[in-house]
């Protein structure tokens, strides 16, 4: 449902009616609690480069909503004390992309610059995503490799094919 909003809002030709994100994020999720601040789009705080992002602050969240990533929640007690930490939208971090993942021992979350790590009563972790994108764009590299020298091989015993079937039909034996 939530790709399908984000969806909706990136489609060419907008809805009729215009849905509040956040509110509709902290429906979704009654464990946010209550709202601090007053309701509606006059309650949200703008942010962001752009001046596109909007959050609102929550009795046990935040909520960011940004056009480009959707309404997502980060819930305090850990999560949103380290994306404080890391300069909220604004640092490293950017806006949300994923909804956080409750584990057993701590909480992560996936946001445009990397992956928040908290696991509880120990400092947080950031995965950034240009290592996750360095890691696999080697990978590629090698796989490309490996595929032009099977190719390489093959171009080769295809060639070794066509001499040895042109010097059979000459009459001439074949030296192996």
């Amino acid at each position: 449902m939530k790709l399908f909003r984000q969806r909706l809002l990136q489609a060419p030709d907008k809805p009729l009616v215009v849905m509040n994100m956040i509110e509709l994020e902290a429906k979704e999720n009654p464990w946010v609690g209550v709202r601090k601040a007053k309701p509606g789009a006059g309650g949200e705080r703008k942010v962001g480069r752009d001046g596109k992002g909007r959050f609102v602050e929550y009795e046990n969240a935040h909520i960011y909503f940004h056009p480009a990533t959707g309404a997502h929640a980060i819930p305090h007690g850990g999560l949103f004390e380290a994306y404080a930490e890391r300069k909220w939208e604004t640092g490293e971090l950017g806006f949300p992309v994923r909804d956080f993942t409750k584990l057993a021992d701590g909480a992560v979350m996936a946001f445009q610059g990397g992956v928040l790590y908290r696991k509880d009563g120990k400092d947080h972790h950031v995965v950034k995503a240009s290592s996750a994108s360095a890691g696999r764009s080697r990978a590629t590299r090698r796989a490309r490799s490996a595929g032009r020298r099977r190719t390489r091989s093959r171009t080769a015993r295809a060639a070794s094919v066509r001499r040895s079937s042109t010097a059979s039909s000459s009459g001439t034996p074949q030296a192996r």
